[in-house]
Protein backbone atom coordinates (compact mmCIF):
# COMPACT_ATOMS: atom_id res chain seq x y z
CA UNK A 1 0.00 0.00 0.00
CA UNK A 2 1.07 3.49 -1.04
CA UNK A 3 2.30 5.42 2.39
CA UNK A 4 0.68 8.36 1.57
CA UNK A 5 -2.54 6.67 1.41
CA UNK A 6 -1.35 4.74 4.64
CA UNK A 7 -0.65 7.99 6.43
CA UNK A 8 -3.96 9.17 5.73
CA UNK A 9 -6.39 6.46 6.69
CA UNK A 10 -3.85 6.48 9.99
CA UNK A 11 -4.57 10.14 10.49
CA UNK A 12 -8.42 9.38 10.01
CA UNK A 13 -7.99 6.72 12.81
CA UNK A 14 -5.83 9.30 15.21
CA UNK A 15 -8.49 11.50 14.57
CA UNK A 16 -11.48 9.71 15.45
CA UNK A 17 -9.80 7.67 18.59
CA UNK A 18 -8.76 11.27 19.80
CA UNK A 19 -12.15 12.76 19.67
CA UNK A 20 -13.83 9.47 20.93
CA UNK A 21 -10.94 9.83 24.09
CA UNK A 22 -11.60 13.82 24.63
CA UNK A 23 -15.19 13.37 25.15
CA UNK A 24 -14.96 10.55 27.37
CA UNK A 25 -12.57 12.40 29.38
CA UNK A 26 -15.08 15.34 29.64
CA UNK A 27 -17.94 12.55 30.43
CA UNK A 28 -15.80 11.02 33.33
CA UNK A 29 -15.40 15.14 34.39
CA UNK A 30 -18.57 16.09 33.98
CA UNK A 31 -19.86 12.81 36.14
CA UNK A 32 -16.95 13.67 39.10
CA UNK A 33 -17.95 17.03 39.26
CA UNK A 34 -22.01 16.74 39.65
CA UNK A 35 -21.01 13.79 42.15
CA UNK A 36 -18.64 15.97 44.45
CA UNK A 37 -20.89 19.13 43.67
CA UNK A 38 -24.10 17.26 44.73
CA UNK A 39 -22.52 15.03 47.62
CA UNK A 40 -20.85 18.58 49.18
CA UNK A 41 -23.98 20.95 48.71
CA UNK A 42 -26.55 18.13 49.42
CA UNK A 43 -28.42 18.98 45.91
CA UNK A 44 -29.13 16.78 42.93
CA UNK A 45 -27.54 18.53 40.04
CA UNK A 46 -27.52 18.00 36.51
CA UNK A 47 -25.15 18.53 33.08
CA UNK A 48 -25.92 22.38 31.94
CA UNK A 49 -27.63 24.96 33.87
CA UNK A 50 -28.47 24.41 37.55
CA UNK A 51 -30.82 26.77 39.37
CA UNK A 52 -30.55 26.89 42.76
CA UNK A 53 -33.00 28.06 44.82
CA UNK A 54 -32.24 27.39 49.19
CA UNK A 55 -28.78 28.49 48.93
CA UNK A 56 -27.63 32.12 49.94
CA UNK A 57 -24.45 32.22 48.16
CA UNK A 58 -24.92 30.17 45.02
CA UNK A 59 -27.63 31.97 42.18
CA UNK A 60 -26.75 29.28 39.46
CA UNK A 61 -24.39 26.32 38.99
CA UNK A 62 -23.51 25.59 35.29
CA UNK A 63 -21.57 22.38 34.82
CA UNK A 64 -20.20 21.83 31.10
CA UNK A 65 -17.59 18.65 30.67
CA UNK A 66 -14.88 19.24 32.94
CA UNK A 67 -15.38 22.83 33.63
CA UNK A 68 -18.32 24.23 35.86
CA UNK A 69 -19.29 27.81 36.60
CA UNK A 70 -20.51 28.84 39.96
CA UNK A 71 -22.94 32.44 40.31
CA UNK A 72 -23.16 33.84 42.93
CA UNK A 73 -26.38 34.95 44.17
CA UNK A 74 -26.10 38.32 45.61
CA UNK A 75 -23.35 39.23 43.86
CA UNK A 76 -24.16 38.58 40.51
CA UNK A 77 -20.59 38.02 39.83
CA UNK A 78 -19.02 34.19 38.65
CA UNK A 79 -15.75 31.99 38.71
CA UNK A 80 -15.13 28.85 36.72
CA UNK A 81 -13.14 26.54 38.05
CA UNK A 82 -11.55 22.88 35.49
CA UNK A 83 -11.64 18.88 37.23
CA UNK A 84 -8.23 18.19 36.60
CA UNK A 85 -6.98 14.15 36.94
CA UNK A 86 -3.54 13.05 38.27
CA UNK A 87 -3.64 10.26 35.64
CA UNK A 88 -1.70 11.74 32.57
CA UNK A 89 -4.49 10.09 29.37
CA UNK A 90 -2.85 10.25 26.51
CA UNK A 91 -4.55 13.16 25.02
CA UNK A 92 -2.41 15.10 21.46
CA UNK A 93 -3.52 18.67 22.25
CA UNK A 94 -1.77 20.41 19.41
CA UNK A 95 0.09 17.63 17.86
CA UNK A 96 3.64 16.25 18.14
CA UNK A 97 6.83 17.27 17.15
CA UNK A 98 8.94 16.36 14.40
CA UNK A 99 11.97 17.79 12.76
CA UNK A 100 11.25 20.99 15.59
CA UNK A 101 7.83 21.16 14.09
CA UNK A 102 4.44 20.71 15.44
CA UNK A 103 2.68 17.95 13.60
CA UNK A 104 -1.02 17.71 13.85
CA UNK A 105 -2.61 15.01 11.60
CA UNK A 106 -5.46 14.49 13.84
CA UNK A 107 -6.35 18.08 13.08
CA UNK A 108 -8.94 19.04 10.12
CA UNK A 109 -6.98 20.20 7.65
CA UNK A 110 -3.74 19.42 8.47
CA UNK A 111 -2.94 15.86 6.59
CA UNK A 112 -3.05 17.52 2.63
CA UNK A 113 -0.27 19.84 4.41
CA UNK A 114 1.82 17.19 5.59
CA UNK A 115 1.60 15.29 2.61
CA UNK A 116 2.61 18.07 0.40
CA UNK A 117 5.34 19.35 2.49
CA UNK A 118 7.17 16.01 3.83
CA UNK A 119 8.77 13.35 1.70
CA UNK A 120 7.51 9.42 1.66
CA UNK A 121 10.47 8.64 4.14
CA UNK A 122 9.52 11.55 6.60
CA UNK A 123 6.19 10.55 5.99
CA UNK A 124 6.55 6.63 7.13
CA UNK A 125 8.80 8.14 10.35
CA UNK A 126 5.49 10.63 11.22
CA UNK A 127 3.55 7.60 10.43
CA UNK A 128 5.77 5.14 13.06
CA UNK A 129 5.07 8.38 15.54
CA UNK A 130 1.09 8.61 14.99
CA UNK A 131 0.57 4.68 15.11
CA UNK A 132 2.85 4.97 18.76
CA UNK A 133 -0.08 7.84 19.64
CA UNK A 134 -3.10 5.54 18.21
CA UNK A 135 -1.57 2.66 20.28
CA UNK A 136 -1.95 5.01 23.38
CA UNK A 137 -4.96 6.41 23.29
CA UNK A 138 -6.61 3.12 22.59
CA UNK A 139 -5.35 1.76 25.96
CA UNK A 140 -6.70 4.70 27.48
CA UNK A 141 -9.76 4.39 26.07
CA UNK A 142 -9.81 0.45 27.33
CA UNK A 143 -9.00 2.18 30.75
CA UNK A 144 -12.14 4.00 30.92
CA UNK A 145 -14.40 1.45 29.47
CA UNK A 146 -12.82 -1.09 32.41
CA UNK A 147 -15.79 0.38 34.71
CA UNK A 148 -13.79 1.78 37.59
CA UNK A 149 -16.03 3.34 40.19
CA UNK A 150 -16.04 6.95 39.64
CA UNK A 151 -14.47 7.62 43.31
CA UNK A 152 -11.29 5.76 42.61
CA UNK A 153 -10.16 8.71 39.65
CA UNK A 154 -7.89 10.76 41.35
CA UNK A 155 -8.38 14.59 40.81
CA UNK A 156 -7.83 17.96 41.80
CA UNK A 157 -9.60 20.90 40.57
CA UNK A 158 -8.00 24.53 39.33
CA UNK A 159 -9.56 28.25 38.71
CA UNK A 160 -10.11 28.98 35.16
CA UNK A 161 -9.21 32.68 34.20
CA UNK A 162 -10.26 33.03 31.20
CA UNK A 163 -8.49 31.20 27.94
CA UNK A 164 -6.21 29.66 30.51
CA UNK A 165 -6.15 27.45 34.00
CA UNK A 166 -5.13 29.66 36.98
CA UNK A 167 -2.69 29.64 39.26
CA UNK A 168 -4.53 28.49 42.29
CA UNK A 169 -4.98 24.16 43.01
CA UNK A 170 -7.58 22.95 45.26
CA UNK A 171 -7.34 19.46 45.96
CA UNK A 172 -10.78 18.86 47.16
CA UNK A 173 -14.16 21.11 46.70
CA UNK A 174 -14.61 22.49 50.26
CA UNK A 175 -11.56 24.49 49.17
CA UNK A 176 -13.42 25.58 45.70
CA UNK A 177 -16.34 26.98 47.67
CA UNK A 178 -14.58 28.40 50.08
CA UNK A 179 -12.54 30.43 47.43
CA UNK A 180 -15.76 30.98 45.51
CA UNK A 181 -17.35 32.73 48.65
CA UNK A 182 -13.99 35.43 48.56
CA UNK A 183 -15.17 37.08 45.48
Amino acid sequence: MDIRIKFTERANVFKEISNTLYKMIDELGERIIILDLSDELGITLKSGYNTINNSELFREIRVDGCVFNLIHKIKGKYKAYVLHFEKEYNLPYLGFKYKKEIISPHIDGQVPEILRKYSDQEIAEILIEVDKRIDAINKDISYLNSGIDLKEHKFYYKNYDGMFDGAEQFNELKSVIKNFESL
